[in-house]
């Protein structure tokens, strides 16, 4: 056998022999010839060979240059000058014919050639490149006297995607007036350029399209290449199989139709190795959300409904459909049948299927394919001789090596084309095969008494299954199910199908999980059934330990499968807390299936929820969100780690407004956008919008309520109407605490009712006993508004034994900066509260803010009392020396001071506390030690105006901005208030 056929690369043969191989496709070159011959005018005839990927398009371009050569009359007059199968480097008109320069000096190899190209790389303007490139071209079509034939494959590419309008112009421009040149190009499909009469290249070609091989042209190719025929039946079957593409065949023909089982499964594992860049690139060519579908469907083998290609990839049945459409018009999928107006659908070269199942599956996946092989190649007519080579093979194997044969007899028996001839298959059967001592029960079921009648109900019954799940008649169908599964109880497959029927129809995963358990015990190396037993026990069942086991199971058996890789790092994530196993088992399978969105997905949320990463989870979700941009939970994630994490809320809210958009009844969607824009971006009136939509979807949806409520009452200064809602959460969920302190804050700080928001306190802390905010509020209401104070202080001990940090000081605070509180009443919540530090420091700073200076020598004990208890955290220290310098006691205020600038982040929040410091020790006549303290400190950027200002007191030169000057001066009057301020005091 000539190997160079075999490998099949026309580029790689020579004239003669490419002609001799060439045994199809003959009047396609004839008739391109037809068009060369007559190229003899002012104006020639340009053509472009269409065809898909595979269909000789390169093999009869190359025939039309042998034939050229080999023809003397043509010969001397044309000269063939062909490109490469890509020209990737031409993006412009010049660079198309430097292109050209190149491959004359590739096929001259003259050294003039190669030094022109060497020198015209070099020339920068396009247009001056391609006169040059031009004129060379055309002294050479002079000099010889002969026409220039270019040779260009995939001119889809070139033209639909490498040049822009004006370079696509020029080119034709060119082509249309020059008549020493013609172009014979080639492409996968019709194209813009091409279609469209505003664009350049419209009707400059004449297009020749090249069909798939017809049977007899099948025969042919077989017989060049694998060196015997075959009849007209393994003709058809080969066409099926490849779909006519020349290229598949030529492939295919490398085995021959008497090989044992065993080799043949050997030799198209080995098919599959060679051809695999082939077929990866061929599968890879198709958008994302096409090559899924493609993949489920090569999965399937059979003829199949958009529903059950839609089960296999999980997408809607729509969606699936969509796809379906695309891939029928590229001519990947063909319609197989349509009855009812549902198509069945299946891949247009079969042999994508075998492919398939090879790559996916280790040991059934094999099997499969190359039953599914053979059961194309011998057809119905002649399964049985399938059948009984595979039994004899396996009378010739020892006991525990026929494991995959068994498999296979029961594969050809189950499958369509055995149906009506069941007789003569066991026929097949040799004695010595029936006689095996290890022959399972489901192969056994084959040769058991009354097979026939039984055969003939279990056919109806199937046709009825069928009927029924297209019709969605979910329970008939589970019946008819179960009845099958009495006549065969060892049908693995049947099992499989009941337990999914079970689990996404009927919701009944308990009795789903025993059918899966029944799957992998007729078939312990199923590892698809081993998968969805373990998806099913964790996702519906919450056993995820089992799940687990039965999960890595599965990828001992598959370990390619990126599904079931995915749910084991799902499962260890997120339910048995091992998230760095899981983010490992899910970066494997992102790269066994770099399409596959819920892979993505769980992985950014597995790195961002578990891992605390982020930024390397957000990628993740934006990867899933480019493969599936109609994914609600994908842009929930996205926009939730966006807003929350990274702090990108602008981007995080436009996610968001992505979930309603795409699911407009989304409640949590519209929920959780309300929240951000409320209370994230400032937004309240379109998040009260958010919220409202939510209580439209679902009136009862207490969180909503209870949210719109507290906006309409805290930011948009509409407390009966907020109150109002929150009546409504309470209503809903009377056991629902937050809704009642949110009642009851309503009422005392929006509404003034003092009385009703004791009320809701009090149910606050019946509902939840340690609520230390509820105790809190409710205790400073009951002293501050009602006057009973002792049940009042009692609230307040309750709250400082829960905890003491959680007093909520707020309303103390605003009472105390209103001026209505007394000093001994102060003294009172601090006994009672037990007196902590920061309570201490919040009421001496509040205060201090209120300018309450009559008493500074309680206020300074509580002050210096909260730095003994909090320590060297540097806001108490700055509030026992502002009151310390107001006392007159300048230098140890300056000793607090200067701990509280070595913290610029806390100067920063009040500012106006240390300038006070640094003023009055400066009116006392520590101007100088002040600077110096503030020269020293980190905090020096935040008051540099400070440090003008004590500078210009003390007749210093400043050296800074005028503006800084300027405050400097209010500065110096500062000390200059703080100077009478004390002169006044004393």
């Amino acid at each position: 056998m000539d190997t160079k056929i075999v490998k099949y690369n026309p580029s790689f043969l020579n004239d003669q022999e490419l002609i001799e191989s060439f045994v199809v496709r003959q009047s396609s070159l004839e008739l391109l010839m037809d068009v060369v011959r007559e190229n003899t005018h002012e104006n020639n005839q340009h053509l472009l060979v269409i065809g898909p990927r595979g269909s000789g398009k390169t093999t009869l371009l190359r025939r039309v240059i042998a034939e050229i050569r080999q023809t003397p009359e043509l010969d001397a007059v044309l000269f063939p000058l062909p490109f490469g199968e890509e020209s990737y480097e031409v993006a412009s008109a010049g660079e198309f014919w430097l292109e050209a320069i190149h491959h004359m000096s590739e096929l001259t190899g003259d050294s003039s050639w190669i030094k022109a190209h060497a020198e015209l790389l070099q020339e920068p303007d396009d247009k001056r490149l391609q006169q040059r490139c031009l004129a060379r071209l055309m002294d050479f079509a002079d000099k010889c006297g002969k026409r220039l034939l270019l040779v260009v494959e995939n001119l889809n590419l070139m033209l639909g995607e490498q040049l822009e309008d004006h370079d696509a112009w020029s080119l034709r421009n060119t082509l249309m007036h020059e008549s020493r040149l013609m172009l014979l190009g080639s492409a996968t499909n019709h194209f813009d350029a091409i279609n469209d009469q505003n664009q350049a290249m419209f009707e400059l070609f004449r297009v020749i399209e090249i069909s798939r091989l017809t049977v007899q042209e099948c025969q042919k190719v077989w017989n060049r290449v694998a060196g015997h025929p075959i009849t007209e039946e393994q003709a058809r079957a080969i066409q099926i199989l490849t779909g006519g593409n020349p290229r598949l065949l030529t492939i295919l023909s490398v085995f021959g139709a008497n090989r044992s089982f065993c080799s043949l499964m050997d030799d198209l594992s080995l098919l599959v190795d060679e051809h695999t860049d082939y077929f990866k690139s061929n599968i890879e060519s198709l958008p994302t959300m096409e090559r899924k579908v493609f993949a489920c469907l090569a999965s399937l083998w059979e003829d199949s409904l958009s529903c059950d290609v839609a089960k296999a990839s999980r997408m809607t049945t729509n969606k699936v459909s969509a796809q379906l459409n695309r891939l029928v018009k590229r001519g990947a999928v063909k319609v197989v049948s349509e009855k009812s107006g549902k198509k069945r659908y299946q891949l247009a070269e079969r042999l994508y299927n075998i492919y398939y199942l090879m790559r996916r599956g280790q040991n059934s996946g094999r099997v499969q394919a190359v039953v599914h092989f053979m059961r194309q190649f011998y057809g119905q007519e002649r399964l049985h001789e399938a059948v009984e080579m595979i039994a004899r093979e396996a009378c010739g194997m020892k006991e525990g090596e026929r494991h995959e044969l068994f498999q296979a007899i029961r594969m050809v028996y189950d499958c369509p084309e055995a149906r009506g001839m069941q007789d003569r298959l066991r026929e097949s059967l040799p004695q010595a095969f029936l006689e095996l001592s290890d022959i399972p029960d489901n192969v056994k079921l084959i040769f058991a008494p009354g097979m026939d009648d039984f055969e003939d109900e279990v056919l109806s019954l199937s046709r009825e299954i069928e009927k029924m799940i297209s019709d969605e008649r979910w329970k008939e169908a589970e019946k008819a199910m179960r009845k099958v599964m009495e006549l065969i109880p060892e049908f693995a497959k049947g099992w499989a199908s009941l337990g999914v029927l079970l689990t996404d129809e009927l919701d009944q995963p308990e009795e789903g999980v025993i059918c899966f358990r029944k799957v992998v015990e007729l078939d312990s190396d199923n590892a698809r059934g081993w998968g969805v037993l373990g998806e099913t026990l964790v996702n519906k069942l919450d056993q995820s330990k089992e799940g687990e086991s039965c999960l890595r199971r599965a990828v001992e058996l598959d370990s390619d499968d990126a599904r079931v890789w995915g749910a084991l790092g799902d499962i260890l994530a997120n339910k048995l807390d091992q998230p760095k196993e899981g983010e490992s088992c899910l970066r494997r399978a992102s790269k066994l299936d770099p399409n596959e969105v819920q892979v993505w997905s769980t992985l950014g949320h597995v790195l961002v929820s578990k891992l605390d990463q982020p930024e390397e989870g957000a990628t993740c979700l934006r990867r899933a969100s480019e493969l599936d941009p109609n994914n609600v939970q994908v842009w929930g994630r996205l926009g939730s780690v966006l807003a929350n994490k990274l702090g990108q809320l602008e981007e995080g809210v436009k996610c968001l407004r992505k979930v309603v958009e795409l699911e407009p009844d989304n409640i949590l969607g519209w929920r959780v956008l309300g929240s951000f824009l409320a209370y994230k971006l400032d937004q309240p009136e379109e998040g009260v919008n958010c919220f409202r939509k939510v209580i439209e979807l679902d009136p009862n949806d207490t969180i909503s309520w209870i949210a719109l409520g507290n906006v309409l009452a805290d930011n948009l200064g509409q407390p009966e109407e907020g109150a109002s809602c929150l009546y409504k959460a309470v209503e809903l969920d009377p056991d629902n605490a937050l809704s009642w302190r949110l009642l009851g804050e309503a009422f005392v700080y929006n509404l003034d009712k003092s009385e009703e928001g004791v009320a809701c306190l009090r149910k606050v802390v019946e509902l939840d006993s340690d609520n230390a905010n509820a105790w809190s509020l409710l205790g400073y209401i009951l002293i501050f508004n009602l006057g009973e104070c002792e049940e009042g202080y009692e609230c307040l001990r309750r709250t400082a034994a829960i905890d003491p940090d959680l007093l909520d000081k707020s309303y103390l605070l605003d009472k105390i900066r209103t001026g209505t509180v007394s000093i001994a009443t102060i003294e009172d919540i601090l006994n009672c509260t037990g007196r902590p530090g920061g309570l201490l420091n919040a009421v001496a700073c509040s205060l201090m803010d209120a300018e309450s200076y009559e008493d500074l020598e309680t206020i300074e004990k509580w002050a210096r009392e909260s730095v003994e208890k909090i320590g060297d955290k540097g806001h108490c220290h700055g509030t026992l020396a502002k009151i310390l310098a107001l006392r007159g006691k300048v230098s140890e205020s300056l000793s607090h001071a200067s701990i509280v600038l070595e913290h610029p982040e806390i100067v920063n929040i009040d500012i106006q506390e240390a300038t006070d410091i640094l003023t009055t020790a400066a009116a006392l006549g520590h101007a100088q030690e002040s600077l110096d303290i503030l020269l020293a400190s980190p905090s020096l950027s935040v008051l540099e105006p400070v440090a003008a200002g004590l500078k210009q007191y003390l007749g210093l030169d400043v050296q800074a901005p005028q503006e800084v000057r300027e405050i400097g001066e209010d500065i110096v009057k500062r000390i200059e208030h703080w100077k009478e301020w004390h002169a006044d005091r004393n």
